[in-house]
């Protein structure tokens, strides 16, 4: 008795299995369709992609699309191709774009060297710059002097500096000055006078036309006709004419500490003061912040 129950058991699991083969066979894959990212990079690894497969019975599927079901997929060169994808016996293709990388822009970074000492050199490690690329990478590069037009320190003032990549460019300003020992006296305080060429820069003031490294001579007559005393030393002139001139003052220091600056005005007889405070007639700006 028990063993004809088990032949009935195990008549029924196989005419159930039967049964679910016929049904689970009888809906055929009609199509098959790709989606996923066409456009590539040499280099550029598989990004994925989806297939659907529609069924005669409306049934759609979708799976991940995986490498050995492609034919073509290559990224180790530049321009157009077709990739095949087989599944079920059917075969889907798309239209992949792979472009060259190449750098797109180029940027300085932000901890470079732009204040110099006269007759400074480029040192190796002063100035990087970012390369983007059109791929959206980045990377940054150390700039050598040969990459530079522009870089000189044989002379005071600000300069502008082309920094070429390629075809690629960027501008960057260097402000070079005479270092500030050489204006020391015997007792250890800096001296600059404002016609001093090495240090100050007059071109945003009023100037004698006879000699343009000297500031304008405003001298009037006095009572009696005398006219002040053009001052001493030869590079200084009376009454010079301070409304609405602008000096730039420039130099290096080569040790790091605190530091005074201050200014003094001298007139030949203190007339040309009018009893006014220098902090009216006197403006001090240090790098672009006003000072008192």
């Amino acid at each position: 008795m028990k063993k004809k129950i088990v032949c009935v058991l195990v008549t029924i699991a196989v005419l159930a299995a039967a049964l679910c083969m016929t049904a689970c066979s009888g809906s055929d894959l009609e199509s098959i369709s790709v989606r996923g990212q066409t456009a590539y990079f040499v280099g550029d690894d598989f990004a994925g992609a989806t297939l659907t497969a529609i069924y005669a019975d409306g049934k759609r599927e979708q799976v991940d699309v995986t490498a050995d079901m492609m034919k073509g997929f290559d990224t180790s060169f530049a321009g157009s191709r077709t990739v095949l994808i087989e599944y079920g016996g059917l075969t889907a293709e798309f239209a992949l774009t792979v472009s060259d990388i190449f750098a797109s822009s180029l940027s300085l970074s932000d901890d470079i060297v732009t204040q110099y000492a006269l007759g400074a050199e480029f040192g190796e490690n002063d100035v990087s710059a970012i390369l983007t690329y059109n791929n959206g990478n980045a990377e940054t590069i150390n700039v050598t002097e040969d990459m530079l037009s522009g870089f000189d320190t044989d002379s005071a003032g600000n300069k502008t500096v082309t920094l070429t990549y390629g075809t690629l460019e960027t501008s960057y300003e260097i402000s070079v000055a005479k270092s500030l020992s050489d204006a020391a006296n015997a007792e250890g305080t800096y001296k600059l006078q404002a016609e001093d060429a090495d240090y100050s820069d007059l071109s945003g003031a009023a100037t004698q036309s006879a000699d343009v490294e000297k500031l304008e001579n405003m001298t009037q007559p006095a009572g009696g006709g005398e006219e002040y005393s053009n001052g001493a030393e030869g590079y200084s002139t009376a009454n010079i004419s301070v409304n609405g001139n602008t000096i730039s003052v420039s130099f290096f220091l080569e040790e790091a500490g605190t530091y005074t600056t201050g200014m003094r005005a001298q007139s030949g007889n203190g007339k040309g003061l009018k009893d006014a405070s220098l902090a009216e007639l006197l403006a001090l700006t240090v790098n672009g912040v006003s000072r008192e």
